[in-house]
């Protein structure tokens, strides 16, 4: 459903007055889930419902232990961190999120992401989650990893409260808020978000399982330019 633009109304009155008018517009929420019992740990990694403490040192290297790259820390091997794809959104539209697009579109000076928010709910999560890594591309960008995708920000490693709830800022990367500004002005008001969670294995640690529900939602800021 299309918010309501609460602005629009200032927006036109101004139209004979002001140069500049600057128009926020809440799109969201994005919703992505990790499934960390989704990570497969091998037998050899496994003891009593924790991640085994495998010895290791200088003479002793940590064994093979595919899909997991482990490497020794303070003597015992320490799975590196999993990354996680947190599948493929649909395109989102702007034009769908608010008139102002089509209103006074050919007005529409800049176009910037001026805010993104997140929160989080764990469900039966046995394991750290985070960093995850934002990342925004063309509508036809299949993942993170394909041609023309770019950073958005990271949301930091989740601290859940007693509640299994997180929420906090992204920290939004200039750069790539600066080629989707570029993007949503020239090229096109639709683009995608993607998604990558870390998720930490430690030695001693329980095994992974349950899940968390990660919500984002932006604050995109237009500019218009109309003349006195």
């Amino acid at each position: 459903m299309r918010p309501p633009l609460r602005l629009l109304p200032l927006l036109l009155a101004a139209g004979a007055c002001a140069d500049d008018v600057p128009v926020e517009v809440p799109v969201g929420p994005l919703t992505f889930a990790v499934d960390v019992s989704s990570i497969n740990v091998p037998a050899p990694l496994r003891q009593n419902g924790s991640v085994a403490r495998v010895p290791c040192s200088a003479s002793s290297a940590c064994p093979a232990a595919a899909p997991l790259t482990l490497r020794c820390a303070a003597g015992a091997c320490d799975p590196d961190p999993v990354v996680i794809e947190l599948g493929v959104m649909d395109p989102i539209d702007l034009g769908a999120w608010s008139s102002v697009f089509s209103t006074v579109a050919g007005n529409v000076s800049k176009i910037t992401v001026a805010r993104a928010q997140w929160q989080a709910a764990a469900m039966g999560l046995r394991a750290p989650v985070g960093p995850v890594e934002l990342y925004w591309g063309p509508e036809s960008a299949t993942g993170a990893a394909a041609d023309g995708v770019r950073h958005l920000g990271t949301v930091p490693a989740i601290a859940f409260d007693a509640q299994g709830n997180a929420a906090g800022e992204v920290g939004l990367d200039a750069a790539g808020n600066a080629a989707l500004s570029d993007h949503l002005l020239r090229a096109s008001r639709r683009f995608r978000v993607f998604a990558r969670a870390a998720v930490d294995l430690a030695p001693g640690a329980p095994l992974p399982a349950g899940r968390a529900s990660i919500q984002l939602r932006l604050t995109v800021r237009a500019e218009t330019r109309l003349l006195r």
